[in-house]
């Protein structure tokens, strides 16, 4: 009706009527102009899909968006303060691999009555359900930034799944001794770590008893080895022989439960040597299951320890042969804090040596698997395919047999076959073939021009870094605009050395 009347009166004034028609409504105020955010810089997107590429497993499309809007530093910083969340329920609820290691002990019995052995079929369901809960995990978990710190732990503190009954503790080993401490204090987690019997079966600490103990087998070094070597101290960290095994003195009578206490952590007094030891010349009185944990404290507290520990780190998220000077100041970080992990990432992401190493590492296969896998918005149905594309790799999850852990290192990684299982990898994830759902229709939409495809691809897939010749190979395969076309361009994206690069 209002608009009616206006037109009325429009139409009266231009006849020159001085009629009885009210005069028009004054026109309200044109609406106030709604600020819409300024699309992010091309610098922008290239640091966050930066950030996203050493600090999650890989971003999903949209997210480099997302992050530079933010702003990458501020992004990161944000992700390292935020506390653990309830996605350890959501995760509990899907995959029953979360019942404790008697109740998979009891649906996964290990000997086939027959044979004696691990039986096949329930080996091979136990290993399923393990994968589900690690790389569902590593793709599916919103804070990815702890994800790769528990992953990086995980590694550190590595034990073989197959070993003995370490497959039935793996998951409560990383959900109760690893993740609750990955962005803690690193004493607290190495505490967590010795007194849990997947470490205690993998490195044989179980069986550790004072000399002379009766019925005993006597002293075993393994454990006490490779927490100076790999846990603390690192290769050169002045220790000695005789530190070995006065530090497997100390740790004597630490084990496992038995009957109704199996799969716990116990002290038995009467198989600890209660004799004075000395370790890096610190005296350590007898003082039973304390003693252990003083001397773990001891070493997690040593200046030998953050050095290694700082060096680790900055290869992981920097270089693989990290700027000294980077070193000392996260070491001198993780002294201050008595190992404050969170303290060490934050010099590592306010340094100028983290931005400026974009695409400096190769991605290992873990990294390449996932990565990939959310690259591609994929919801992953069958996690088993993945572990066994793993095992292609030669990167089976949780199966490093030495105490070492995976290397990081590209040199490692960078074999002709390892690349050619990469490139079938891509094959098979985009066909459907790798038990994940991919819409290529929405990564790769029919509708749109070539040169808008190749742009969803450069920045959603490649994270900006597409070089001439692998956009020249997508725009030839984007001549076909078919389903096949569109989805072996997608295979070509995830196969490219750009992709590769960590």
């Amino acid at each position: 009706m209002r608009i009616f009347v206006l037109l009325c009166a429009i139409a009266c004034g231009s006849s020159g009527s001085q009629g009885s028609v009210a005069p028009p409504e004054p026109p309200e105020p044109p609406p106030e102009p709604v600020e819409t955010p300024e699309a992010p810089t091309d610098d922008a997107r290239a640091e966050s899909a930066h950030a996203l590429r050493r600090f999650s497993f890989g971003a999903r499309p949209g997210d480099i968006d997302e992050t530079a809007t933010r702003g990458a530093r501020a992004f990161l910083l944000a992700e390292l303060d935020r506390e653990a969340t309830s996605e350890a329920a959501r995760f509990a609820t899907r995959y029953p691999v979360y019942d404790s290691p008697a109740q998979l002990r009891r649906r996964f019995p290990k000997e086939n009555p027959r044979t004696r052995s691990m039986d096949a079929m329930n080996d091979r369901d136990l290993m399923r359900l393990v994968a589900n809960n690690g790389l569902h995990r590593y793709v599916d978990a919103e804070h990815q930034l702890r994800e790769v710190m528990v992953d990086f732990w995980v590694n550190h503190f590595s034990v073989f799944l197959r070993k003995q009954r370490i497959r039935y503790t793996i998951v409560r080993y990383i959900e109760d001794a690893l993740r609750p401490h990955a962005l803690g204090r690193f004493e607290d987690m190495l505490v967590a770590v010795a007194q849990h019997p997947a470490m205690l079966e993998y490195l044989d600490n179980a069986s550790s008893v004072r000399e002379r103990a009766r019925g005993s087998r006597g002293l075993n070094e393994n454990y006490a080895r490779e927490l100076l070597e790999l846990h603390t101290l690192g290769v050169d960290g002045g220790y000695t022989q005789n530190d070995v095994r006065e530090a497997a003195r100390v740790l004597t009578g630490w084990g496992i439960g038995r009957n109704d206490e199996a799969f716990t952590f116990v002290f038995r007094a009467q198989q600890h040597d209660a004799r004075p030891k000395t370790i890096l010349g610190q005296r350590f009185e007898p003082g039973g299951v304390e003693e252990g944990v003083a001397l773990l404290r001891f070493l997690a507290a040593r200046p030998e320890t953050a050095t290694f520990l700082a060096r680790k780190l900055c290869q992981k998220f920097v270089s693989d042969a990290p700027d000294d000077a980077l070193v000392e100041r996260v070491a001198a970080r993780w002294r201050e804090t008595r190992g404050d992990i969170r303290a060490a990432l934050r010099i590592i992401i306010e340094s100028h040596e983290f931005w400026a190493s974009r695409g400096a590492m190769l991605k290992t296969p873990l990294e390449f698997v996932t990565s990939a896998v959310r690259a591609v918005g994929g919801e992953v149905q069958d996690a088993d395919r993945l572990r066994r594309s793993l095992q292609r790799m030669r990167m089976p999850l949780y199966g490093q047999v030495i105490p070492t852990g995976y290397p990081e290192a590209a040199s490692q990684w960078a074999s002709t076959a390892g690349m050619l299982a990469r490139m079938q990898f891509a094959r098979e994830l985009v066909d459907g073939g790798a038990g994940v759902r991919v819409d290529v229709d929405a990564l790769l939409p029919a509708d749109e021009p070539k040169a808008q495809l190749i742009a969803r691809l450069h920045w959603n897939t490649l994270g900006g870094q597409t070089s001439a010749a692998t956009r020249a190979v997508l725009a030839r395969t984007l001549d076909d605009r078919s389903a096949d076309g569109r989805t072996l361009a997608l295979a070509l994206a995830l196969a490219s050395p750009e992709f590769q690069a960590q």
